[in-house]
């Protein structure tokens, strides 16, 4: 579920910021740790963080189902 793509990015990560909430929920559902194991990703933003900025707008469902699971609201970016 955790692995990254060649730019580094885990599926939760990128789901989260196209604000795919199906995926998300589909990735989440499977185990993927909604904080990357760590918090922030390779690429600085934890998904909550790509979701809540995401291009296509803001996207409450995805913010919601992440924190549901546990997602950190509190961790900061680069």
């Amino acid at each position: 579920m955790d692995v990254p793509d060649r730019a580094g990015r885990p599926a939760l990560l990128v789901a989260a910021q196209r604000g795919d909430a199906e995926m998300v929920q589909l990735l989440l559902a499977g185990g993927a740790d909604p904080n990357g194991g760590g918090g922030i990703f390779a690429s600085g933003r934890t998904p909550l963080m790509a979701a809540a900025a995401a291009p296509c707008g803001d996207r409450p469902d995805v913010c919601r189902a992440l924190c549901d699971r546990g997602a950190r609201w509190d961790l900061k970016d680069r």
